[in-house]
């Protein structure tokens, strides 16, 4: 953010991809970073189609994408040749930050749900979301031992409703 004098941080859609967290969610997540962090020249948002377009739109004319690895490199590299056939005054910038070679949404997903430490990973209003998202409690003993957790409020309400404790799992688990 220090290398330019507006930042837009676009959160589009992959249709082939499941997030954890919907783009209005991202959204919230990137605005209290970036409110955490003080930055004020940086913006997020939301978009539907292409990238390059968002960034016309929004007047950018450097897009900052990461790669992680060659296998995230040989993804990207077609997608920077096709932003800047889309638009030929976009420069495309591939930063490949070391330190989180091998960081994956799905790795971070997977230690998470076994427990362990994150916090290296991912921003602390990130890792808080996590805790606080319903996808946590797909484990139906983690959603036991929470009982604040809606399910557990839901199955309780079932049981005390005279269901037998397979109708009230079922209830629960179309919650």
């Amino acid at each position: 953010a220090r290398d330019f004098e507006q930042v837009y941080v676009g959160i589009g859609v992959n249709p082939e991809k499941q997030g954890m967290f919907d783009p209005a969610q991202r959204l919230r997540l990137i605005d209290a970073v970036v409110r955490a962090e003080n930055l004020k020249n940086v913006r997020a948002v939301s978009y539907d189609g292409l990238t390059a377009d968002c960034a016309r739109q929004s007047g950018a004319g450097v897009l900052a994408r990461g790669a992680r690895s060659v296998t995230d490199l040989r993804d990207e590299l077609p997608l920077k040749y096709a932003n800047e056939l889309v638009d030929p005054g976009l420069t495309t910038m591939l930063i490949v930050p070391y330190a989180y070679e091998q960081v994956s949404s799905s790795l971070v997903k997977k230690e998470f749900a076994e427990g362990n430490d994150i916090s290296g990973m991912v921003l602390p209003a990130v890792e808080q979301a996590m805790r606080d998202h319903p996808a946590r409690y797909l484990d139906p003993v983690s959603a036991l031992t929470d009982f604040r957790h809606p399910r557990v409020l839901g199955l309780a309400d079932a049981l005390s409703a005279g269901k037998d404790a397979a109708e009230a799992a079922a209830e629960i688990v179309r919650f």
